[in-house]
């Protein structure tokens, strides 16, 4: 009856060879005659991993943290063994879609990291703003490997960004934010301005495809007639602030155009008929972005028209200076328009924020809304571009 016996021994195999080192001896039996030996003199070393977007392998800041859609680079400093380094893979298949991603050491050094990817793209399927596992492998010429796992990637994003990634507090000044991911009456505020859910009216249609890429998170659906959202305006949004939003429409989205901002289909209102202390955003009926403040003509201003018109999700910022009287309308991260014609007062004339109608009640919009964020501050021109490009990953 033949036996398969495996023995594992240590030996030292310096007085043979002349040269001291450690040995690792396989031996195994599958026979009387069958016996097979192979030493391990050696295993790569591996050392200063690291994920960056830098092509010279440079540290990010922070340090490996990618945003959905980048260009990313995985470094090793340095992969020593004496038999020779015959490959060197690194694995990030839950970041960028491969089981394995080859690093090499052809047009280097870079900043002294031998060992690099070829240019990789950011697109994973986890809950952005968290982080995942990724481990390098190196192999030598005689098959033998050494594996350093346990490290971690942050994958930045949108929504991470204003509640707070990896474990980082959230915006305070983020005082109203909203999914609109529910299937109940009313969604909950989640940035840090308390108590303001957001009360479904109508009959919109829930859980349809989101605007921001890289998350499962869904949109609402308005479908015009008596459909919109509304919730109380906390007290942080009447000085400095801005208020931003996700919104996919069609040529038939929106309403009017006329005079002030207020007569069309509002987008974000908080708007009140019999005062000037107030604002709003919405879209005319050539699709074009419309935002201001106050009573005035001249407070209002406008994208060019046919903006939100191509059944395309557009993110959509209006930006309040108080002791300028500046506001500023951003559509995809570019700023479309500009005056300093608004009023100096505090905008509380409503005590309502309406999402998808404006406060001229028979004025609502039909399109998919998603991710409102109502600011405590200004946002500037770079927080604006940042935030469009993490949303849709470019």
């Amino acid at each position: 009856m033949k036996r398969r016996i495996t023995l594992i021994v240590l030996a030292v195999l310096g007085v043979v060879t002349g040269t001291a080192f450690a040995a690792f001896v396989s031996s195994t039996s599958t026979g009387v005659n069958t016996f097979t030996t192979r030493a391990v003199a050696s295993k790569p070393v591996i050392t200063n991993t690291r994920i960056t977007t830098d092509p010279t392998c440079a540290a990010g800041a922070p340090a490996e943290t990618v945003r959905q859609g980048e260009t990313f680079y995985v470094c090793a400093q340095s992969i020593t063994d004496p038999a020779g380094v015959a490959t060197a893979t690194a694995d990030l298949e839950a970041i960028s879609g491969d089981a394995e991603i080859p690093l090499f050491t052809t047009g280097g050094p870079f900043s002294g990291y031998a060992y690099r990817s070829d240019a990789k793209t950011a697109f994973s399927p986890l809950s952005t703003g968290t982080s995942g596992g990724w481990s390098i492998r190196a192999t030598n010429m005689n098959g033998d490997r050494t594996t350093e796992s346990g490290l971690t990637y942050n994958i930045r994003s949108y929504s991470g960004m204003i509640l707070g990634e990896f474990g980082a507090p959230a915006e305070g000044l983020a005082s109203q934010y909203y999914r609109f991911a529910e299937t109940t009456t009313s969604g909950a505020n989640l940035g840090t301005g308390g108590n303001a859910a957001a009360t479904y009216n109508g009959t919109p249609t829930r859980r349809v495809p989101g605007a921001i890429v890289g998350s499962g998170d869904t949109a609402v659906r308005l479908n015009g007639g008596s459909d919109y959202l509304s919730a109380t305006r906390r007290a942080a949004i009447a000085s400095n602030y801005a208020v931003e939003i996700w919104v996919k429409g069609t040529a038939t989205s929106g309403l009017g155009p006329g005079t002030l901002w207020s007569d069309s289909a509002g987008l974000i209102d908080a708007g009140n008929a019999a005062n000037n202390n107030d604002f709003g955003v919405a879209v005319d009926a050539t699709g074009r972005i419309v935002a201001g403040c106050g009573n005035a003509a001249v407070s209002t201003i406008r994208s060019a028209a046919g903006v939100l018109a191509d059944g395309l999700w557009h993110h959509v910022v209006f930006n309040r200076v108080r002791t300028t009287g500046a506001i500023t309308l951003y559509v995809d991260g570019v700023q479309v328009a500009a005056a300093t014609t608004c009023n100096t007062t505090a905008h509380t004339g409503s005590t309502t924020v309406w999402f998808g109608r404006s406060h001229e009640s028979t004025l609502n919009l039909t399109a998919d809304l998603d991710e409102p964020v109502l600011w405590g501050r200004n946002l500037t021109s770079a927080e604006v571009l940042d935030h469009f490009r993490l949303g849709t990953g470019t």
